[in-house]
């Protein structure tokens, strides 16, 4: 599989929209609380609405980053956890004054495509948990800015490049603004640690790729067979050669067919064999290599009499010969034995005419 840089991807594609659009952002939303005191904790859910997905064909794309920025007083909030879907790979990072959600597809998630590596569900969600610090603010906003999601156009052989790759933007003008209540009386405020990182995250969609997942491994297109043969047959078994011919004794109704692929992965599937007359003599040998290529192979059977058969024919044509043969012999038998008597009766004859000349 040709390596996809990713990482460079993010640095530099992440802000320019490409060509590959087929999932689309319907909308985005901002859930939680209201209000908050000064001192504790809340949480809010940010939420992105896709449409045009479809988990059960590779005529799509799929989604395997997502990243939003968000916007808040860093003098109200400290961004203390996030919290993302499961198997997603979760961070928040800073950059040149502004904070970006980020969130990478990982193995085993919900809603995987049909690849199994990027995510074909409805929905991407995000929890984030917020600290109010002390301040003499009464409200203060959280705001949902520029989303941008990378987006992979599925292939059934998993051969991705970065002309597969590409990144759709949408503005989201969510905002949630939180009313900041006061600390109780005496109340110490201590801050909470904050999340938030200093530089963009690695991609690890790259290594997945490259290295990872089982499923996304780059699947066999070897559909040749390694060996063919029939038991009580000879084949001269070439496996660029797509048809066989052999000859059974009549009557023969199934044969012995083995056939090996040279790729352990690809399946093997014999049709025919085992009854010659219901497929016309012919057994076909289907080879479907791993990655889904075919390849058929086929053995023409033609059956010959029995040897008894034509010795019967052979000894009934001398038996023929032979009758003719005496019939000739015969007719010219009879002939003779008539010429024969012809002659003895006119000698008969021509002795009792001598015999009366004499006596006048």
């Amino acid at each position: 599989m040709k390596k996809i840089g990713i990482t460079l991807f993010l640095l530099v594609l992440l802000w320019n929209p490409t060509s590959i659009q087929a999932v689309s952002i319907d909308s985005s939303s901002i859930t939680g609380v209201e209000q908050q005191a000064i001192g504790k904790e809340f949480t809010l859910d940010f939420r992105i609405n896709l449409a045009d997905m479809d988990m059960y064909t590779y005529d799509t794309t799929g989604v395997i980053i997502v990243q939003y920025e968000i916007l808040f007083n860093d003098d109200v909030f400290i961004l203390t956890e996030i919290e993302g879907m499961s198997g997603w790979d979760n961070k928040v990072y800073k950059e040149n004054g502004r904070y970006f959600v980020y969130s990478e597809v990982g193995a085993n998630i919900a809603n995987h495509c049909i690849d199994n590596l990027a995510f074909c569900g409805n929905v991407l969600q995000t929890r984030l948990k917020f600290f109010v610090k002390d301040t003499t603010f009464p409200t203060s906003d959280i705001k949902m800015g520029e989303i941008q999601l990378a987006i992979i156009q599925l292939k059934e052989d998993y051969n991705y490049t970065n002309d597969d790759i590409g990144v759709i933007m949408s503005k989201s003008n969510e905002v949630k603004t939180i009313k900041i209540k006061e600390k109780n009386g005496g109340t110490t405020v201590t801050e909470h640690q904050s999340i938030i990182e200093s530089t963009k995250p690695k991609s690890n969609i790259e290594n997945e790729i490259n290295h990872g997942l089982a499923q996304t491994q780059k699947k066999n297109e070897n559909s040749d067979l390694k060996t063919l043969s029939v038991e009580n047959a000879e084949i001269p078994f070439e496996k660029t050669k797509k048809n066989y011919y052999i000859t059974v004794e009549e009557g023969i109704n199934q044969i012995k067919v083995e056939a090996l692929a040279e790729d352990s992965k690809a399946k093997v599937n014999i049709i025919g064999a085992e009854d010659l007359r219901a497929n016309n003599n012919k057994v076909t040998i289907e080879v479907t290599a791993e990655n889904g290529n075919k390849n058929t192979y086929m053995i023409n059977v033609k059956q010959k009499k029995k040897m008894i058969d034509e010795e019967s024919e052979e000894e009934s044509e001398k038996n023929k010969m032979w009758k003719l043969e005496n019939k000739h012999y015969i007719i010219g038998g009879i002939i003779f034995i008539l010429l024969l008597l012809l002659i003895i009766i006119s000698k008969l004859k021509d002795k009792k005419l001598d015999k009366s000349l004499k006596e006048l």
